[in-house]
């Protein structure tokens, strides 16, 4: 799990600021941080944070970006 947040971590922070302002609904600092590697895991993260942050935020990051059309 932990490589899949960390990618998604590094396509947010290949996003331009310009386009994250289009969706600020969603949480791009938190995101970005799942790039940064602490403590061998994404953004430091424990497993049980990583399952906590899959069930609960990204749904939300989903619905948010849903209905953007680029």
């Amino acid at each position: 799990m932990g490589n899949q947040l960390r990618v998604i971590g590094e396509a947010a922070a290949a996003l331009t600021p310009g386009l994250r302002s289009e969706v600020p609904d969603v949480p791009w600092d938190r995101l970005v941080a799942l790039a940064e590697e602490r403590a061998g895991t994404p953004a430091g993260m424990t497993a049980d944070e990583m399952q906590r942050f899959v069930e609960r935020e990204l749904p939300q990051v989903r619905e948010s970006v849903r209905h953007v059309t680029l």
